[in-house]
């Protein structure tokens, strides 16, 4: 059986080729919960130039314990980071680029 999970994860990015590992900051069943969290990370960041926090949405197999990547649903950036990744937007909160 699948189920959907939302899980926030955030890492640092100093330029395309280098990043720091991925930190999972939360795993939630709904995209309410994983919005909450998300906010909650990104005020902890506010103003932080290389930061990417994101909600990313995964189909979770329960009975095989695996994780499928489906999408980005929403994200915080540093200015840096999202010239790295070429994230292009103009909204902005806490100092970081919503997309």
């Amino acid at each position: 059986m699948e189920a959907t999970k939302y899980v926030v994860e955030r890492q640092m990015i100093y330029s395309l080729d280098e990043r720091s590992l991925v930190d999972t900051i939360a795993e939630c069943d709904n995209f309410i919960d994983a919005l909450d969290e998300l906010e909650k990370a990104a005020q902890s960041y506010a103003n932080d130039k290389n930061v990417a926090i994101a909600i990313f949405r995964y189909k979770f197999d329960e009975e095989n314990q695996e994780y499928k990547y489906v999408d980005i649903l929403l994200g915080f950036y540093g200015i840096d980071a999202a010239k790295h990744l070429k994230v292009i937007s103009k909204k902005k909160k806490y100092g970081l680029i919503i997309a």
